[in-house]
């Protein structure tokens, strides 16, 4: 089944699991702040975007900035990286779907990418 992690007052993970309702794809939601991702999972979604940290990182975020994350992420290796990141939910970029079985790992949403990638 879909994992879907998400974080409730998050509107774009409300417009997600809205749009995944309407579509009739099952879900299992997750809360991303007290459930992050495991490293393998955010490793997949890292391949998935190119390597690209700033894709998967929610560099918006309080937590984030305060936390000077973006230079930090910067200067580790991968595997420290995404252990770092799978310490707190709130330096991914949310909503996450991931259905490892189905080659499914998608950030953030964006409806016409998760059509593309449903409609396979």
């Amino acid at each position: 089944m879909l994992k879907l992690y998400i974080y409730a007052a998050c509107s774009t993970c409300r417009n997600a699991m809205q749009w995944l309702d309407e579509s009739n794809i099952r879900y299992q939601p997750i809360p991303i702040r007290e459930t992050p991702p495991p490293v393998e999972e955010i490793d997949a979604l890292l391949t998935a975007y190119n390597d690209s940290l700033g894709s998967i990182s929610n560099s918006s975020g309080i937590d984030f900035r305060a936390q000077g994350m973006k230079d930090k992420l910067a200067a580790l290796p991968r595997a420290e990286a995404l252990a770092l990141l799978a310490t707190n939910g709130n330096f991914l970029r949310r909503p996450i779907a991931i259905d490892a079985k189905k080659g499914i790992h998608l950030c953030g949403f964006r409806e016409p990418k998760w059509k593309e990638t449903f409609k396979k």
